[in-house]
């Protein structure tokens, strides 16, 4: 045997040994299709991916399950651009819904949903986020589509639970679950916080520095520049509260995954579970999601639980975003793409050390000109190596922001490494070559635009006008 060749066929081998998912993967089966997404669930809370908190013993035992992605982000750092990504395998430049404001998902974009139900399956979906719904475009495809508006999990399981029990026999389905925990504020309805926060049963917490619903108003002195004030404690309980809701969203989980199993439909169901962003807990001066691309808001959870792998418990460390959860669905189930997509099929590609995961935000925050302004448009690329290039508005302040290492601790900018530029450039490419297939959608009506906007306003992504004796004159 020749030496190139005994060296191509040693390569292919330690390829399928460090990526066994490609081998063990089944042929493609006639499965049903189940997601969960679980809203503002940021990667490093689960012990799956490290926590050491008991916050996630379902979710870890999926991941144990199946095959976990270890290096996932998100497109964006809030719901619509990311969602719309997930559903659809096209970057946020090209599904266009970065400014959700304008105009709803575009008609021509093709959904998960719509490829599933000209297969033949019955189509859910039950969503706790009242951005992802009719109104926004998102119900394409779907039989059925309920937004549950600030519904804890346990409302969306009610609405499912008997959904599946009329639709998860004779015939193949599939269910999105958008679950709106554990986003702010934090409500925890079950105070497993208290746990965490080390109280004992019916121990009086105290005065808290952001109770229940106050962390709108810490937002908003985050959104002015200026310092909220908040103490280490302070931060810790915010803390406290959002590990509660993760472990009070993964119990209702749990329930929704032992029903479909009780319906004997569970080594026919192809399981993704996956969030849409992270949170922020001034790792980088900020709080909630929306305004930065740093990795606390864009690294997210990543699971597929295929029924009939061979070697469950699967870790991937290669970089790999929520587009590419699109392709691989339908690759699982033997079902060709409707079209071009911008993601990869996770299982049956040969995973790229290069690849560089893009990211986008229309609702940075960015000084300009001295001033602090909202609602800007940022830029990231994530390379190899943790190497990430953070892209701001021109004539910014503090920008690019360049990171080597997962943590981002420290902006290398300017130190002269030849990858900062490599990365950049290609963030700057994939901007001009996305938008440049931005998909024709139609305008919103002013009502629509109305109504969409004051949505925006109660989940935080923009600023409620300020009332016009209040107006300090500056220009947005």
């Amino acid at each position: 045997m020749k030496r190139s060749l005994r060296l191509t066929l040693l390569l292919a081998l330690l390829a399928a040994a460090a990526y066994p998912a490609y081998r063990a993967l089944r042929p493609p089966g006639r499965w049903n299709v189940l997601v969960v997404l679980v809203d503002t669930l940021r990667a490093d809370r689960l012990g799956a991916y490290g926590h050491s908190r008991d916050t996630s013993p379902v979710l870890d035992a999926l991941a144990a399950d199946g095959t976990l992605f270890e290096e996932c982000f998100a497109p964006a750092p809030w719901t619509i651009a990311s969602t719309a990504t997930l559903l659809t395998g096209l970057e946020p430049f090209v599904h266009g819904f970065v400014r959700p404001e304008l105009a709803p998902l575009s008609a021509h974009a093709i959904t998960l949903a719509e490829v599933l139900r000209g297969r033949g399956f019955r189509t859910a979906a039950f969503s706790g986020n009242l951005l992802v719904g009719k109104l926004t475009g998102f119900d394409q495809g779907f039989d059925t589509f309920e937004t549950v508006v600030w519904s804890e999990a346990r409302g969306l399981n009610e609405r499912a639970t008997k959904w599946l029990d009329d639709n998860a026999r004779g015939g193949r389905f599939f269910l999105y679950m958008h679950y709106f925990d554990p986003h702010d504020p934090y409500a925890d309805p079950e105070g497993i916080w208290k746990s965490y926060a080390g109280l004992a049963a019916g121990e009086d917490p105290g005065v808290e520095a952001c109770p229940n619903g106050d962390i709108e108003a810490v937002f908003q002195v985050l959104r002015e520049g200026k310092d909220p004030g908040l103490s280490p404690a302070d931060l810790r309980r915010l803390a406290d509260r959002y590990d509660g809701e993760i472990r009070f969203a993964d119990g209702e989980i749990g329930k929704l995954l032992a029903h479909i199993r009780s319906l004997g439909v569970e080594d026919e169901t192809l399981v993704v579970f996956v969030s849409d962003h992270g949170e922020q807990f001034l790792e980088h001066g900020g709080l909630k999601h929306g305004s930065s691309l740093h990795r606390e808001e864009l690294h997210v959870p990543l699971v597929f639980r295929v029924p009939g792998a061979r070697d469950p418990g699967e870790r991937r460390a290669d970089r790999v975003g929520l587009v590419d959860v699109f392709p691989t669905v339908l690759s699982a189930l033997g079902i060709e793409l409707p079209g071009a997509v911008d993601g990869r099929d996770l299982f049956r590609a040969e995973p790229d050390p290069d690849r560089i995961v893009f990211s986008e935000t229309s609702h940075g925050w960015a000084t300009i000109g001295g001033k602090r302004k909202e609602g800007q448009v940022l830029l990231a690329g994530r390379g190899p190596g943790g190497r990430t290039v953070i892209v701001g508005p021109e004539g910014s302040a503090g920008y690019p922001r360049v990171y080597e290492g997962p943590g981002e601790a420290e902006n290398v900018s300017g130190t002269g490494a030849e990858w900062e530029g490599e990365i950049a450039a290609a963030v700057a490419r994939w901007r001009a070559e996305t938008a440049a297939r931005v998909l024709p959608n139609r305008p919103l009506s002013p009502e629509e635009q109305a109504e969409i906007r004051e949505r925006l306003i109660q989940l935080g992504y923009v600023a409620r006008p300020k009332p016009l004796e209040s107006q300090d004159g500056d220009e947005e």
